[in-house]
């Protein structure tokens, strides 16, 4: 009897625990999870905000995501093609502030350096949400020309703001 009541209190426990962490949104729609992650230099990034702009006049869809206090990753690219190159009008640019010395590191990827591709597999102008994959060749600009840097599993799900320039 008494190794019966052991094992139903941290049960009891762990259902309370688990319980908290489940909600339902109050207009029924699915909760959705706003994300960027991507591998640079076989080192796992997150970002930790993002700003997305969707130009509704020229179509180009701008994305700022900061990694850190010291890295930032920018992406452009026309909408609405589900796939973009480097050649097709897609440019990813990442910055890194180095906090050990002095100085900043600066990739570009463009029609002009490296090559990537980005593959959009949501595009939503109603909820006005943006998702996709990407990945590339940055090449280094300034004092780390010729330098390179590889960007893969790149994954993000954003929600963006329309403008007209």
């Amino acid at each position: 009897m008494r190794l019966r009541s052991f094992f139903t209190l941290p049960i009891a426990a762990c259902v309370i625990i688990l319980n908290t962490h489940c909600y339902k949104s109050n207009n029924n729609s699915a909760l959705v999870n706003f994300y960027m992650t991507l591998t640079v230099d076989s080192q796992a990034l997150q970002t930790f905000s993002q700003q997305v702009t969707y130009d509704n006049r020229t179509q180009v869809v701008t994305l700022a995501a900061p990694v850190d206090n010291n890295i930032s990753v920018q992406m452009q690219w026309n909408a609405p093609l589900a796939t973009s190159t480097f050649q097709s009008g897609l440019s990813i640019s990442y910055t890194d502030n180095w906090t050990v010395g002095t100085g900043t590191g600066s990739w570009i990827g463009d029609s002009a350096h490296g090559h990537g591709t980005l593959t959009i597999n949501l595009f939503n102008k109603v909820a006005n949400v943006v998702g996709g994959t990407f990945s590339g060749v940055l090449l280094g600009t300034g004092t780390n020309a010729g330098d390179s840097l590889v960007i893969t599993n790149g994954t993000f799900n954003l929600p963006f703001q329309t403008t007209s320039s």
